[in-house]
């Protein structure tokens, strides 16, 4: 027996802009506001690391998304931080939220969720590599959002976050291992003397993107080839120029409807825009690295004043060559049409 039949993931890397499309997905009528979730992403990274066995994995996951809706529609542990992006006063259904501190619950819930059938939503990061216990444990009860995005946009975001983590890294709530003394993020396991030699945070970030991208690429392929109808990749650019096309596939993908709240929140995010940097300006986009465009430069043009900005950080060839080789790399698949 099941409460959440429907489950909505939307993953991607630190600085790939999740947050505009999970404010986007909570806008539709029957999607949940979003939470992140270290459960989810903790628990994958057991399994894919022999830590815990298929059987249990399954159980925790099951038991953790139907506690955590059966909690969320009578108001428990919904985020009511007034300055948070993914807070209920973000939202524009924020009445809703609101209203459901004060009404039944307990007994009452099974039976709201029948008649309701809510969308669970969670924000992840860098989960993709390790996601495949997620589609045996809910197979079509998933829906899995991956969302892309050209890599020089995502590096300053990255190199913070490694910054962040030497200044504290028990804030950081990710998977560590211990090495010599030394705590290291679990993407390094294979190489954590490289991680400790290398001081630049820049360095770290494009060399961890790197390692990402590459194994990404592989288990992309094996859950697409597997679970087709539960898998969608959206690449940033492409959606933020031109919304429409992915608000179909999206429709379709999550059984919703675009309505007057979806086309409100979308303009927004500045949705439909004519430039891809020319984004929100708010505080947290700006601690990560956002800054306004400059009216007379091209896509193009945009990306390479990105790309000499982190040639500025003492950055050494041998990681831009690897950055820019990424970079080429997304370019080809995704943005042909909008870099001529």
């Amino acid at each position: 027996k099941k409460l959440s039949k429907n489950i909505l993931i939307v993953d991607g890397q630190p600085g790939c802009g999740k947050t505009l499309f999970n404010r986007i997905f909570n806008s539709f009528k029957n999607i949940e506001i979003y939470r992140y979730s270290s459960e989810i992403e903790n628990i994958s990274s057991f399994y894919f690391h022999n830590k815990i066995n298929l059987d249990a994995a399954k159980f925790f996951l099951e038991t953790y998304t139907d506690e955590t809706l059966y909690s969320q529609m009578m108001g428990r542990n919904t985020n009511f931080r007034y300055s948070d992006l993914s807070s209920v006063f973000q939202s524009n259904k924020k009445y809703k939220y609101f209203k459901r501190i004060f009404e039944k619950g307990d007994e009452a819930i099974p039976s709201i969720i029948e008649k309701y059938k809510p969308i669970l939503h969670f924000a992840t990061h860098n989960l993709l590599p390790r996601s495949e216990i997620l589609f045996k444990t809910f197979n079509n009860n998933l829906k899995y959002v991956n969302i892309v995005r050209h890599p020089v946009y995502m590096v300053h975001q990255q190199a913070i976050n490694h910054i962040e983590f030497k200044k504290n890294s028990a804030r950081q709530l990710i998977q560590t291992f211990k090495y010599k003394d030394n705590e290291i993020p679990f993407f390094w396991e294979n190489d954590p003397q490289k991680y400790l030699k290398i001081s630049n945070p820049f360095e770290k970030a494009i060399l961890q993107m790197n390692k990402v991208e590459s194994i990404s690429k592989k288990i992309e392929k094996k859950i697409y080839d597997k679970y087709k109808k539960n898998f969608l990749r959206i690449p940033f650019e492409l959606f933020v120029l031109n919304p429409y096309k992915y608000m179909n596939k999206i429709e379709k993908f999550l059984k919703v409807q675009v309505d007057y709240n979806v086309i409100k929140t979308m303009k927004k995010e500045k949705v439909p825009r004519s430039k891809i940097i020319e984004g929100r300006d708010t505080k947290i986009y700006r601690k990560y690295g956002w800054k306004k465009g400059t009216s007379n430069l091209n896509e193009a043009e945009e990306i390479n004043k990105k790309i000499e900005f982190i040639k500025n950080q003492s950055v050494a060839k041998k990681y831009i060559d690897i950055l820019i080789s990424l970079s080429k790399k997304y370019e080809q698949d995704y943005l042909k049409e909008i870099l001529i």
